[in-house]
């Protein structure tokens, strides 16, 4: 049955006006917005008209298509009949009032300039940065919207403003690029099926509309969010079966009508331009881009967060917000004092910019480190939660504002390890002395950080967080008040016994299933599933792993089992999602704890399922991946990257499908240095298997050339000189040639590297290993290969690399060398 926007709760109205007042609603546009807008030539013609001014320049035949007849002009007919007449002068009342609302982003179909026309005196009327407003072509790399972006504004069929790169407007042309889809159609397809989109000045029966909502249904939408709007003034049946079958709310008038209702429900949505002044920022000279992009990935505790006092969510898993940390929502943990003193020591020592807690996978270190944020807040000093999504500002410009703020500065980075990268480099532009990154992590991902995060000296706090007697009992009691334990009668000591020492995740979770044992609780309730459920399950259980936030919403409406997504997103499943971010659109395991033993369940027992939401997510993921995005570190180039990561995942996940996976991936990710050197990476350990297959050794060389093909970078001349010196060691008769060449990928690494505020061991590692074996091997290096070595050992010193394997073979080296 069709929903009409009347017809629809008062509350999902004031829902949907919350939204579009929080810009997270986007706007999909048609050219009957523009037909009251004006050009040099008068009133912009719509698509009938203009088929047939075309079709009478031309004298083609009158049932001529307008595909068939814009196929026809020449390129002076073009610039024109459609750049000159679609270039705005004056825009209408209707795109106008369009203008005026915030949107999370415009997708058009219109090839017209006059959004941002209109949006320019929103720009002067509100005194926004020049920079504010984003015009982004079809053929155009995808990238993520950035914070101070007040329009972005994508035209998926060209822009007069682009004119010089064309128009999709011919039948070939937009076959063209159906069949070889960008990155803005297949996101914008990902989208449109699980968002709030608002439609106006087209209907759903054509071709192009018809391919981006070709796969959203009722199985795809979701739950957690207002409707989506189609803006109609003379609908037709089929108009309102395509509403129906699309799951669109149809509203019946004109886009003025409509903003005209939405008024008088919420009369915020007037004036609905509005900044968060509380932002920490004060003070400084920031401009108005500065201020956004800063707070949008550096939040402050709120001064007064309303108290919800509901320990029972925190318990079934919710994230801990401020809110519930007001109201002391969550288990108290004795360590709390002992720590808290000695990050406040920390900080008032100059020399230390940072300090890591490290801890088992469950034991609550998320709720400690929001705790110990939340408390430090409540006093003089200044506090920011990084959240670990991708800078939007350059490392340089993040440290100058930190340098600028006055005051002792604690910035709290939780899941240290995916933002290793950024902080570092903001860490190398500091120069305040009382500033303190208070940085958290999963224990087995000390070693990378060990690896990788290399420079500065940082005290380590590790397994603080075992359960003890109090907590568990503290823990026992607070599911018992609030209803959730189904703990059988038993003695107290066989409880503690059985959960103290141990994670509080592990301890919570078996106190409300019957107190079985972890695998047991996960393999029941994967039995209670059905098959598409627990596919879901995994491959965000999956993302998770790889990326601590989790996958996008949006991503996940793209995976074979949308439907499955959206259950276990209602709380109505044995093995529920949740969101990770305040915005809703990252998805991961409701209790983490669960979804890591669910993933290690499956890559023991069902390996070819695994090996299927490895490549289902990557291929999901890879259309919002790009050279851009890598060098941003964005979530989905991360995510993407440690996918495709062979020595780490590939490897101990589903390497008996090793080959099937990246053979998978080729033509999303050909283009990618990081994906030829991961298939060099499977070659060479398929090598060391079988030492007597010396084509696999040719065809480790080969990938990863075709790594530096793609891109010159250290990391891809690295892979080259480690394939090199595994040749070298299998040839003594070319010995010599092998580590020459190996040699100069060393150098050339090594040069690229040094410009690194952060360097890590892996390229000192290959470097030292490989030269202890041509030595091992009667080879004799030059008195210059000598001192650049030991310039390379001085340099692992400075950088206070704490890597093992690596201080290892630089002190048989350092001996060899005399």
């Amino acid at each position: 049955m069709i929903c009409r926007f009347e017809e629809i709760d008062e509350n999902e109205k004031r829902r949907l006006c919350d939204f579009m007042l929080a810009q997270r609603v986007s706007l999909f546009l048609g050219s009957g917005v523009s037909l009251d807008s004006i050009g040099p030539d008068g009133e912009m013609f719509s698509a009938g008209r203009l088929r047939e001014e075309l079709v009478a320049l031309n004298k083609l035949p009158s049932n001529a298509t307008l595909q068939k007849a814009y196929s026809a002009l020449s390129d002076e007919q073009v610039e024109k009949h459609i750049t000159q007449h679609y270039t705005c002068t004056e825009p209408g009342p209707t795109i106008v009032r369009l203008a005026k609302q915030p949107w999370r982003r415009i997708y058009s179909l219109n090839v017209d300039n006059c959004f941002e026309s209109a949006f320019a005196s929103v720009v002067e009327a509100h005194e926004f940065s020049s920079s504010s407003t984003e015009t982004i072509n079809f053929d155009d790399g995808f990238t993520e919207l950035l914070s101070d972006k007040r329009a972005s504004i994508i035209h998926l069929h060209g822009c007069v403003d682009r004119a010089e790169t064309g128009y999709v407007f011919s039948q070939n042309e937009y076959a063209k690029s159906i069949t070889r889809p960008n990155s803005w159609m297949l996101t914008l397809s990902q989208l449109i099926r699980t968002e709030t989109f608002i439609v106006a000045g087209t209907s759903f029966d054509e071709i192009d509309v018809e391919y981006y909502l070709e796969q959203r249904s009722q199985k795809t939408i979701r739950g957690d969010i207002p409707p989506s709007v189609l803006i109609e003034p003379y609908p037709t049946k089929l108009t309102e079966m395509l509403c129906e079958n699309h799951q669109f709310c149809l509203f019946e008038g004109t886009v003025l009508d409509f903003f005209s209702r939405i008024e008088s429900i919420d009369d915020r949505l007037r004036m609905p331009w509005l900044d968060n002044e509380s932002d920490g920022l004060s003070g400084l000279d920031l401009s108005e881009s500065e201020r956004l992009r800063f707070s949008a990935n550096f939040h402050r505790p709120p001064d007064d967060p309303q108290k919800i006092p509901n320990p029972g969510r925190f318990l079934l898993g919710a994230e801990l917000d401020w809110s519930m940390l007001a109201a002391n929502s969550d288990i108290s943990r004795e360590a709390f004092s002992e720590v808290r003193r000695d990050v406040v020591i920390a900080a008032d020592d100059p020399q230390l910019k940072l300090i890591l807690l490290v801890d088992e996978p469950g034991s609550g270190k998320t709720a400690f480190l929001k705790r110990l944020a939340f408390d430090l807040s409540r006093g003089s000093d200044e506090v920011f939660w990084y959240d670990g999504l991708g800078l939007e500002l350059e490392p340089r410009e993040i440290a100058s504002i930190l340098n600028g703020i006055s005051g002792r500065i604690f910035v709290f980075v939780d899941n240290f390890a995916d933002c290793l990268n950024s902080i570092s480099l903001i860490l190398g532009k500091i120069e305040k002395p009382d500033i303190l990154f208070v940085c958290c992590e999963r224990n087995y991902r000390l070693k990378y950080i060990q690896n990788a995060f290399t420079g500065f000296d940082y005290p380590t706090i590790s397994d603080r967080l075992k359960l003890t007697r109090g907590e568990a009992r503290a823990l026992r009691a607070a599911n018992e008040e609030h209803g959730l334990s189904t703990i059988p009668e038993t003695s107290e000591n066989f409880y503690l016994g059985q959960v103290v020492g141990g994670t509080m995740a592990e301890a919570n979770c078996r106190i409300q299933n019957n107190f079985k044992t972890l695998d047991r609780i996960v393999q029941d309730l994967r039995s209670e599933c059905d098959q598409d459920e627990g596919f879901a399950y995994l491959l965000v259980a999956l993302a998770r792993f790889c990326y601590a936030n989790g996958v996008r919403r949006s991503v996940l409406s793209t995976v074979s089992v949308p439907d499955a997504v959206e259950h276990l997103l209602s709380d109505q499943s044995s093995l529920p999602l949740s969101y990770s971010d305040l915005g809703n659109s990252f998805v991961v395991p409701k209790q983490a704890i669960v979804g890591d033993r669910f993933l290690d369940l499956t890559r023991r027992n069902w390996h070819r399922q695994l090996f299927e939401a490895f490549l289902e997510l990557a291929k999901s993921v890879a259309p919002r991946v790009n050279a851009k995005t890598i060098k941003h570190k964005t979530p989905e180039a991360q995510l993407l990257g440690r996918l495709m990561d062979y020595d780490n995942n590939v490897r101990d996940y589903i390497d008996e499908y090793a080959e099937e996976y990246y053979a998978g991936l080729k033509p999303m990710c050909d283009w990618n240095a990081r994906y030829w050197e991961q298939l060099a990476l499977l070659k060479l350990d398929r090598f060391y298997s079988s030492p007597e297959d010396s084509l696999l050794l040719e065809e480790s060389i080969q990938h990863a050339r075709s790594a530096i093909s793609a891109e010159v970078h250290p990391f891809s001349l690295s892979t080259l000189a480690k394939v090199l010196f595994q040749a070298m060691e299998k040839s003594q008769k070319n010995r010599d040639q092998y580590f020459s060449e190996a040699w100069q990928n060393v150098v050339d690494a090594n040069v690229r590297e040094s410009r690194w505020s952060n360097r890590g061991a892996t390229l000192f590692t290959i470097a030292f290993g490989g030269v202890l074996k041509f030595l091992e091997m009667g080879g004799q290096l030059s008195g210059e290969q000598s001192e650049y070595l030991r310039d390379m050992i001085a340099e692992t010193r400075t950088l206070k690399i704490a890597d093992k394997r690596l201080i290892g073979v630089r002190s048989k080296l350092e001996e060899a060398l005399g």
